[in-house]
């Protein structure tokens, strides 16, 4: 009996004990869910969420970029592109070796792919494999979709230009984003198709033109595919930008600077500094950073003697040449050193210093020229006579520096150079050489050190013929362009006499743009330079191969015109600089004609509206 009982009450301690424990498990159980219900719901909600939900960001539409009367410089089209969903496939080469039998592909987009997926793996979820199908490839991709349910085709935008490679330099392109630009472009970053500003305007104003992308958020399965559309948010579009550009004077400017080799014009409003054209050629076609690049095309564009990458307005500098004589007089005027009625002996060189005898252009000398005929006819010995006469070139660079050389105009482009007004100091620092007065001598005719871009030379034109006000360049027509006028420092009588003097030079018997001026059209001004690129022996001088066309064209001078009209109520500005195009007055032509198509444009048109 003891037995028994003793054998019950340990059984019934083992049943508490049990119970006990089932207790205190289904607490822990209890407990448990509490917590993941309670306190993480939410963190396995989000990652539910997070894992049948597939967020997609849409391409903005990129804004316009207009010219001065409202036409498209440049615009968007709706493009297909084949793309590589790399939630559907975990080996990207098999995928494209795949892709590539169902729509061959060129070399340089499995290349391009490729490096794309390496810069940017585990931060997109697709990659564009070929752009811009074509219907039959459209066709072949959405009738192949069980066999490559990785390979989708999907709308982008590609950016077009009205004028292609004649309007590339001022306009400039768009691309991909680069992975060191990931940062600064954020969000947009993790679109596929989403390109840019990288030059040009079109980098400048990329914060108006690129709008914001859209979402849409997709339902997906395990596998990752789409099941169906959650929610959306339309992009939004860029805006528009409004320039002081002419698309038709931009075309006519590069067809006219295309009848050489390599040049470039820029044509100013000279009172708001609007560049209403500014060629640089030759261009390239902006088109093909929108699509692809090969190696070997990059190759030979970047390699090219006319340097088709380069903006010659703002990055191209020059010995201004004679352009710069109508300053270095004014110079002379404003320190007193000679008057209007100063003039000196030119019998074809400067013969008053024993150890430098410098050349004039004219073999045989002009005979006696007085101020207005050195401008006239561009005499280099009065100008030689000036550079004693100064006494250094802080007169000079004074003058210079007052109407923009030297520095740069800040304008809306990238790539923008200084130039430069050489200085005693800046010889000792870059040269280690002593300034000497045939330093000087050389500067006052536009040759030695100095050196300036066309940009800086038609700015120095306005100003000349607005009168002496300061006046920078600008693309955009905004409050920017309506500022007070700031007079510079000089003296408004001289300003009016050099005026008087560019006019006799288009205008007068002996000006070296003279003989280009026909019966009845609207008096110009203007300058002629021819911009030495290397020194001429005396040996080639007695010889008669001074002539700049008897070398081979890298050797030949530049030929440079600056000049504006109409004078009686000047409008606008021009240069421009034929590379190695020979002679100043070769560009005279050019520049005229320019000219009298802004002021025919003008009239056919209707007057800008300033935009608010």
């Amino acid at each position: 009996m003891e037995h028994q009982r003793h054998y019950h009450n340990r059984f019934y301690i083992v049943g508490l004990t049990l119970v006990a424990l089932c207790l205190l498990g289904l607490l822990f159980l209890v407990a448990r869910v509490a917590y993941l219900q309670i306190f993480m719901g939410q963190k396995y909600h989000m990652q539910a969420h997070k894992n049948r939900v597939h967020i997609q960001f849409t391409p903005p539409a990129r804004g316009k970029i207009l010219d001065r009367h409202g036409r498209p410089l440049a615009n968007n089209k709706i493009v297909h592109n084949a793309v590589i969903n790399l939630r559907e496939t975990s080996n990207i080469s098999q995928a494209i070796t795949e892709v590539n039998k169902l729509i061959p592909l060129e070399a340089h987009d499995i290349e391009r792919a490729l490096k794309f997926y390496k810069q940017n793996r585990g931060h997109k979820s697709s990659i564009i494999i070929k752009p811009h199908l074509t219907w039959d490839e459209i066709v072949a991709v959405e009738a192949n979709q069980n066999n490559t349910p990785y390979l989708i085709v999907e709308e982008g935008i590609v950016r077009t230009y009205t004028l292609s490679e004649k309007a590339v330099h001022p306009l400039g392109y768009t691309g991909m984003i680069d992975p060191n630009e990931k940062d600064k472009f954020n969000i947009f970053s993790q679109i596929p198709d989403v390109k840019v500003g990288k030059t040009g305007l079109e980098k400048t104003f990329n914060p108006q033109l690129i709008g914001m992308p859209g979402i849409t958020e997709y339902e997906v399965n395990a596998r990752g595919k789409k099941v169906r559309k959650l929610a959306r948010v339309a992009p939004t579009p860029g805006e528009n930008v409004i320039t002081t550009l002419d698309l038709e004077l931009q075309q006519y400017v590069y067809d006219r600077i295309s009848e050489h080799k390599a040049g470039t014009a820029v044509v100013v409003d000279i009172e708001t500094g609007g560049v209403v054209a500014m060629v640089s050629y030759p261009g390239f076609d902006p088109d093909l950073f929108s699509k692809t690049i090969t190696p070997a095309e990059s190759k030979e564009m970047f390699s090219r003697v006319d340097t088709p990458f380069s903006n010659k307005a703002i990055s191209g500098i020059y010995p201004p040449a004679s352009v710069i004589k109508p300053f270095a007089l004014l110079a002379g005027l404003e320190a007193n050193v000679i008057s209007k009625k100063s003039s000196v002996l030119c019998t074809g060189r400067y013969t008053k210093l024993n150890d430098y005898k410098p050349h004039c252009w004219k073999k045989h000398g002009h005979g006696t020229v007085d101020a207005a005929r050195s401008i006239r006819e561009s005499c280099d010995v009065f100008f030689y006579e000036l550079g004693v006469k100064l006494k250094g070139i802080t007169p000079l660079s004074k003058v210079l520096e007052e109407f923009g050389f030297g520095k740069k105009h800040n304008i809306s482009l990238s790539g923008e150079r200084s130039g430069l007004v050489p200085s005693p100091l800046w010889k000792k620092r870059v040269k280690m050489k002593s300034w000497f007065l045939a330093d000087t001598m050389q500067s006052t005719i536009g040759q030695g050190f100095l050196l300036a871009t066309p940009l800086q030379m038609v700015m120095s034109m306005a100003m000349i013929a607005n009168g002496g006000y300061k006046v920078r360049p600008v693309f955009t027509v905004d409050k920017e362009t309506r500022t007070e006028k700031e007079k510079l420092n000089v003296s408004e009588t001289n300003v009016k006499y050099i005026q008087d003097l560019l006019r006799q030079v288009m205008n007068s018997p002996g000006g070296t743009g003279a003989r280009f001026k026909k019966p009845g059209e609207p008096s110009l001004a203007g300058k002629t330079g021819t911009s030495q690129v290397r020194r001429i022996t005396q040996a080639e001088r007695e010889s008669g191969r001074h002539r700049t066309e008897v070398y081979e064209w890298i050797a030949r001078d530049h030929a440079i015109f600056a000049g504006y009209g109409p004078t009686d109520k000047p409008k606008y500005a021009v240069v421009v600089l034929i590379e190695h195009g020979g002679w100043g007055r070769n560009a005279v032509p050019i520049g005229r004609d320019i000219l009298f198509k802004a002021l025919e444009l003008d009239k056919a048109k209707p007057e800008l509206q300033p935009q608010a």
